[in-house]
């Protein structure tokens, strides 16, 4: 909910936020628990590209877990090679493996 100054009451958020300071889906200043934010907006996991669908997957409260070998990188794993293979610098659990290095990255 929220404090409408002009109506002098308090109105419901958008559903897919936990705490807003409006009523749109641009005002969510927190995701409800089953969502994450992307672009701004609040989504759900499967719904934002490089997450996993959240069935199968514990998801904390506004975090979607970052999808592993798929070459997008979101800062969750220490890298991503956009597989995962074992011995080529990324491990199978985009981990950095020894004598390696890795720079760049982004989600695109």
């Amino acid at each position: 909910m929220y404090r409408d100054d002009n109506l002098k009451n308090c109105q419901m958020c958008d559903p897919t936020c936990l705490t807003c300071k409006g009523g749109l889906k641009s005002d969510c200043e927190a995701c409800s628990i089953d969502r994450a934010e992307y672009e701004e907006l609040c989504y759900l996991c499967k719904d934002i590209p490089g997450f996993y669908d959240d069935i199968g997957f514990k998801l904390a409260k506004g975090y979607c877990p970052e999808i592993c070998g798929d070459g997008l990188d979101f800062g969750q794993y220490q890298c991503d090679d956009g597989n995962t293979i074992s011995g080529d610098g990324c491990s199978k659990e985009c981990k950095l493996e020894r004598y390696w290095s890795c720079t760049g990255g982004d989600p695109n």
